[in-house]
């Protein structure tokens, strides 16, 4: 999958990665909805001012290090299927994404499917998009094996 942005001189990237958990997808999902959960999931290094409603977790808003710079930024959910898919909206003052989750039920566990597509926010975001690019899709697969692992 690699969804690219409209404008053609907007650079974009698109991340993708299946991980699969020995938790069912209930647990998974509640995990998901503890807004500390987010803080290590794609860069995030802290996440504060939760917001939640009748679905579960919202948005936030975070921080984050790319390219070494500390990013702040906003997360907020867009679409909802409880207990399966959520799919969030990040945004920084140079880059601008939509995050999607699902959880499907495997074996005796689950099966978590990310999908992570950026673009950067005008010509100097654009400068340095490849660099934090690399360091976001480079992280995921960590980020997202680190939260699988504490749900054992």
């Amino acid at each position: 999958m690699n969804r690219k942005a409209n404008v053609p001189w907007v650079p974009s990237e698109a991340f993708a990665y299946t991980a699969f958990a020995n938790a069912t997808p209930q647990q998974v999902w509640e995990a998901l909805q503890r807004f500390e959960t987010w803080a290590g999931l794609g860069g995030v290094s802290q996440v504060f001012d939760p917001i939640n409603d009748e679905h579960g977790l919202a948005g936030y808003r975070f921080a984050a290090e790319a390219a070494g710079r500390l990013y702040q930024g906003q997360a907020r959910r867009v679409s909802v299927r409880t207990g399966e898919a959520m799919t969030m909206e990040i945004e920084t003052s140079e880059i601008k994404g939509v995050l999607d989750i699902r959880i499907e039920a495997w074996d005796s566990g689950s099966r978590l499917v990310i999908e992570l597509t950026a673009h950067s926010k005008g010509f100097r975001a654009g400068l340095l998009f490849p660099i934090i690019a690399a360091a976001v899709g480079g992280g995921l697969p960590r980020n997202v094996d680190a939260f699988i692992a504490s749900l054992a």
